[in-house]
């Protein structure tokens, strides 16, 4: 069984969210965009965190007659756990989907339903929350500030102290060392109590006192030792450390640093849930599917890029088991880029005011995404320079085309308040240097993105419409071009046109190229534009007035 959507309504920021959720989902955006709490709405689906209406509920409240708070879960089912389900539960595509209902003017509906025939059911989810929770799995939660020590300590409850409990019980059970312990304890008991102290005090001398007290009552008073519970064992003669591989000497997790700590919470809970004891296996078949949904916030936090790969493999690998699923939020465009051959596994999240929007590429609508892109190729297919091959034909071409341009630095785009889509380096550049050297000053959280040519510059804006990421657009009109060139440099300024969509703020085409707006022409080959653009600025090629009107116009695109 895996987890495939989740439907939030009336929980924090998210009045109306609908997430797809792949075997390995990120959920990405800026600081404070709702990612935490669509973490936080599966963990209390789960009972995992506990509802509050004081923190849970909208702020502002919104509309007074909707009072209802809910979370839905839809899961898509093996053959063997839909033969096992009730067939009410049943959806199309071997699907089951239920509701969590957190809040209501109704507080009896407080419980856990399914929906039957596809309408909600009236009764609870195999008749009671309890055995309909234990029905949907559970989640494994690494939150993005953790203690070593809440994982670890053998004091209290922690998953380590847990793990090992488990295994003690198994391994005392006829142990030979653990019964000559307690033979041991036993004989240590007799003997310490007939033990004195420097000036004549023993614990058999106390007995006596106290039984010379009793003696009316015919009792007596008599110390013992108890034998100890494999529990006590954990919790009070446990204890680990690490030895380091260099000068193999021990030393406390808190010797090293955070990275190094979070891996090791990290693995502890992994391996923890790889130790779980098995269910009892029933002789009546019942609906009971296996599933673990990893719920990490932030696994980039404290790793180096190349760490970062490191345990986005360990992540992806763990997610092609069949009963586990990992649903992550990250801010780093390193684990986003990775996620490049699979955009529908991308949720990003944007707040607008108190309201957290999710922007999501499905499978369905990346099929259509696909074609749009394609749009470029009729065109050029009638003129003899421009034809595409049969390669460049193909939908999949699309698929690998993002999945080769959406690099870590171009993944920061994810991330960005504001795009600015460009065609290519030379005005990456050319932004770039006005903005270190002053000339330009622009809002925070923007991207200028290289669409590597403007036949690209459509494709970035589909993608980005889907995904709700306001931008603009700078291309050039190329309106020198003679020939077939002109005429197909037209229909391309069009097509970018009609590519505008609901998050398209301006669309601004340069009369010829940049060159020629800034009033000067590059000499030489195109490859080298870039560097001599950025020179021509800083040796004063370029005059105050025309440099005026660039910044003034990119500020515009990105202010929109």
């Amino acid at each position: 069984m895996k987890l495939r959507e989740i439907k939030i309504h009336n929980f924090r920021s998210l009045h109306d969210v609908a997430v797809g959720v792949s075997d390995y989902g990120l959920l990405i955006g800026a600081n404070n965009a709702g990612k935490s709490s669509v973490i936080d709405a599966i963990r209390v689906a789960y009972g995992d965190l506990k509802y509050d209406a004081t923190r849970d509920r909208p702020k502002p409240v919104g509309d007074a007659a909707d009072p209802e708070c809910w979370i839905e879960l839809e899961f898509e089912l093996s053959v063997d756990e839909v033969v096992n389900l009730k067939l009410e539960y049943l959806k199309d595509g071997n699907r089951l989907r239920v509701r969590r209902v957190l809040d209501s003017s109704d507080k009896k509906r407080l419980h856990l339903y399914a929906f039957e025939n596809g309408v909600l059911s009236a009764n609870q989810f195999y008749g009671d929350d309890n055995v309909g929770q234990g029905k949907l799995g559970s989640v494994l939660h690494i939150p993005a500030v953790s203690r070593v020590d809440d994982v670890t300590k053998f004091s209290g409850p922690s998953p380590l102290r847990e793990l090992v409990n488990g295994l003690f019980k198994k391994l005392l059970k006829n142990s030979a060392a653990f019964a000559e312990l307690q033979g041991a304890l036993e004989k240590f008991g007799g003997a310490v109590v007939q033990e004195k102290t420097a000036d004549g005090l023993s614990l058999s001398s106390l007995e006596e006192a106290i039984n010379s007290g009793l003696g009316d009552w015919d009792v007596g008073f008599k110390f013992r030792t108890n034998a100890i519970p494999e529990t006590d064992v954990v919790k009070s003669f446990l204890d680990f450390s690490l030895i380091d591989g260099a000068t193999q000497s021990s030393q406390p997790p808190a010797a090293y640093g955070q990275g190094l700590q979070r891996h090791l919470i990290f693995t502890l809970l992994m391996v923890a849930s790889g130790f779980a004891e098995a269910k009892p296996t029933s002789v009546k078949k019942e609906f009971s599917p296996e599933l673990t949904i990893l719920l990490f916030e932030e696994p980039e936090a404290f790793l180096h890029p190349q760490q970062q790969s490191a345990l986005d493999s360990s992540l992806r690998k763990l997610a092609k088991g069949d009963s586990l699923q990992v649903f992550a939020t990250t801010h780093s465009s390193h684990f986003v880029s990775r996620s490049a051959d699979d955009l529908s596994a991308l949720c990003r999240l944007q707040k607008h005011g108190a309201i957290a929007l999710a922007g999501q590429v499905s499978k369905g609508k990346l099929a259509d995404l696909f074609l749009a892109n394609q749009e470029i190729n009729k065109l050029a297919a009638k003129y003899k320079n421009y034809a595409a091959s049969d390669a460049d034909l193909i939908a999949e071409m699309e698929a690998l085309k993002y999945f080769m341009w959406l690099s870590a630095e171009r993944s920061a785009l994810f991330f960005a308040h504001r795009v600015l889509i460009v065609e290519g380096p030379t005005e990456v550049g050319a932004i770039n240097f006005l903005l270190q050297s002053g000339h330009l000053n622009l809002p925070p959280n923007y991207f200028i993105l290289d669409a590597m040519g403007k036949f690209n510059v459509h494709r970035f804006m589909n993608l980005l419409g889907e995904l709700k990421i306001n931008h603009s657009v700078l291309h050039d009109n190329d309106s020198t071009k003679t020939g077939e060139h002109a005429a197909f440099h037209k229909e391309v300024n069009e097509l970018i046109q009609s590519s505008r969509n609901t998050y398209t703020r301006q669309i601004h085409a340069l009369d010829n190229d940049l060159e020629a707006f800034l009033g000067f022409r590059i000499k030489g080959r195109d490859h080298g534009k870039p560097t001599r653009m950025v020179l021509a600025l800083q040796q004063g090629d370029v005059t105050q007035d025309a440099i005026a009107r660039f910044t003034n116009l990119a500020r515009s695109l990105l202010t929109a």
